[in-house]
């Protein structure tokens, strides 16, 4: 993993055609503009992080509380 730092209005860039723009920078609060390729798929870590199996067990036990 590589960390640099970069200042808002920055950007750094992955491979030749993606491109990674600080919007917005304060206390625990960062904005990115991301351009890339339209085929690349760009996810939130929490979303990769939830399986199926978790967002099911959720949906139900809300259900449950619901009924």
């Amino acid at each position: 993993m590589l960390v640099i730092g970069i200042k808002n209005g920055e950007y750094a860039m992955i491979g030749e055609n993606i491109r990674i723009h600080i919007v917005k920078s304060k206390k625990h609060d960062l904005r990115l503009a991301i351009d890339a390729p339209k085929h690349l798929s760009i996810k939130r870590g929490e979303c990769i992080e939830k399986s199926p199996k978790t967002v099911k067990k959720k949906f139900q036990r809300a259900r449950i509380i619901l009924n």
